[in-house]
């Protein structure tokens, strides 16, 4: 007989009570002191139009993924006019906005997800009637929380925090899958400009979540997965930017896994449908049930 896999995301702690939504940071931050950075991220971050901006607390990881360093660069360098008597002063000022308003801006966005998830009280849930797991179970999870240890007992050994664990004080994975690239033709005058884009391309490019390098930095927990033929999905959106891990886990498995995932509305049953379609999995390798 095979093992189960689970493979748990973020609607398994809201299932339990837990405030781990997007929108559940954003307070963290506006009762924080954080609200200029918040703004401020809102405006170079998830605009596809004016009127989305608030994509970033709905579906952080995409909005990061959504941007354009031309305009980002563009906001940064309004209101500064160029002093020909003070050229370096001139091109130092706009250096150190591109540090303070974008970089330092990025960086305390990492800093502080960190520190709202380390946040998040668990002592105050329980486990929910009817979910029970075995001993010989295995869990992916890309949530930051201690869920399955604390409340349901597991082991550590069972568990990969794929993204990392926000009480073990682990680097949090949380980015997009669209890596800035420089722009063509930079336009040169007595700024420094390729410097500026460069720093804030890399900046952006920090925030990419690189999915092929955590596969193979985890490559020994995905390849004792060939004893895994049932695979339990809870409380994950799929998103684009998590699907390589989906296919890795499927090209370990056995050949006869079956697939069961979780949905909460018609919406995400018909996002499950796409996905089986991308995973190749034909209609009777998987299923769906109702949380």
């Amino acid at each position: 007989m095979g093992k189960r896999l689970f493979i748990i995301g973020n609607g398994f702690d809201l299932l339990h009570g837990l405030p781990t939504r997007y929108k559940d940071y954003h307070q963290y931050l506006l009762q924080n002191g954080e609200s200029w950075m918040a703004n401020m991220l809102e405006f170079y971050f998830g605009n596809e139009t004016k009127a989305k901006r608030n994509l970033l607390w709905s579906d952080l990881e995409r909005a990061l993924g959504i941007y354009k360093v031309e305009d980002i660069y563009s906001f940064i360098c309004e209101g500064h006019s160029l002093d020909l008597d003070h050229l370096m002063q001139s091109n130092g000022e706009v250096e150190a906005e591109v540090e303070y308003h974008f970089v330092k801006i990025c960086e305390t966005f990492q800093e502080t997800f960190k520190s709202w998830c380390q946040s998040i009280d668990l002592s105050v849930i329980k486990k929910k009637e009817g979910l029970s797991f075995l001993a010989d179970d295995i869990f992916l999870t890309f949530n930051y929380s201690d869920t399955l240890e604390r409340v349901y007992n597991l082991k550590d050994n069972q568990v990969l925090h794929i993204h990392g664990r926000a009480s073990t004080g682990d680097n949090l994975i949380i980015g997009h899958n669209k890596p800035a690239t420089m722009p063509q033709n930079i336009k040169e005058d007595f700024y420094d400009h390729e410097a500026n884009y460069k720093e804030i391309v890399e900046t952006i490019n920090k925030l990419e979540k690189k999915t092929r390098r955590i596969i193979s930095a985890n490559r020994s927990f995905f390849d004792g997965l060939d004893t895994v033929d049932e695979i339990m999905v809870i409380g994950h959106s799929m998103a684009d930017v998590d699907l390589p891990y989906f296919k890795e886990v499927e090209r370990c498995v056995d050949t006869s896994a079956q697939w069961h995932f979780s949905y909460y509305d018609e919406d995400e049953k018909s996002h499950i449908k796409d996905v089986a379609a991308k995973l190749l999995l034909y209609s009777g390798k998987y299923d769906m049930f109702e949380v």
